[in-house]
């Protein structure tokens, strides 16, 4: 498995690392879809387009976080569905 060591100090840090984090999260959604996509023998894409889905979203809000949202409205949105899409 692959092991991701993020460290954290005080808020503001916090707050300059939220992008790295969406990216790495929507990398990760990427990967997993795709992998559930070969484990279901290319069939159904449809079973797999949302997980693809939120993970291109999370990438686009990793790299274009600063112009989209300078006030962290959409922060726990998008890890909130970034949850549901692990749990599911």
């Amino acid at each position: 498995m692959y092991n991701v060591t993020v460290k954290i100090e005080g808020i503001m840090n916090r707050r300059r690392t939220a992008g790295i984090l969406h990216l790495v999260t929507g990398f990760f959604l990427i990967a997993k879809g795709a992998d559930y996509f070969q484990y279901l023998g290319f069939h159904n894409f449809l079973a797999v387009f949302p997980v693809l889905l939120v993970g291109s979203c999370s990438l686009f809000y990793g790299l274009f976080r600063n112009r989209i949202d300078a006030n962290y409205q959409y922060n726990f949105r998008l890890r909130l569905l970034q949850a549901i899409t692990f749990t599911c």
